[in-house]
């Protein structure tokens, strides 16, 4: 286990906290994961990378790391997981330097980009549709 000190949110005064082994899993398989494909994994390839079947229970980690700043999320954005320094820290790992970073985080912006605008044309193909079906039915 990793024990390191965390800054507590709500107090200016620091906490000591255990990592469980689990977690360092966590950390590790979220690291190498987005190093070997440019992007972050799905709560469910994380589970299923850390042996963890339940959904909820690798949400419950995953929320766990990111309160405690191991781990960074950008809201309402899927696949969006990234280490935080001290998440580098506890599994003894230096961060990947910043122009690959960015990189991966261009690449997936650019990823949720194309998969918008493919769901924006097919809506506006559907309400085309539903229009020239109106306009026959009124003729």
């Amino acid at each position: 286990m990793t024990v390191m000190n965390t800054p507590n949110v709500n107090v200016d005064q620091t906490v000591q906290l255990e990592l469980s082994e689990r977690h360092c899993a966590i950390l590790t398989f979220i690291d190498e994961y987005c190093r070997s494909t440019g992007h972050s994994p799905s709560l469910r390839e994380v589970g299923q990378g850390v042996g963890i079947t339940s959904s909820s229970h690798i949400s419950y980690h995953i929320n766990r790391l990111v309160r405690w700043g191991y781990l960074g999320r950008t809201p309402s954005i899927w696949r969006s997981l990234f280490l935080m320094k001290q998440g580098y820290e506890a599994i003894g790992k230096q961060p990947e330097d910043n122009l690959n970073v960015t990189v991966n985080q261009l690449r997936d912006e650019n990823r949720r980009l194309r998969e918008w605008c493919e769901r924006l044309h097919r809506e506006r193909d559907d309400l085309n549709d539903r229009l020239h079906g109106l306009i026959a039915q009124a003729s």
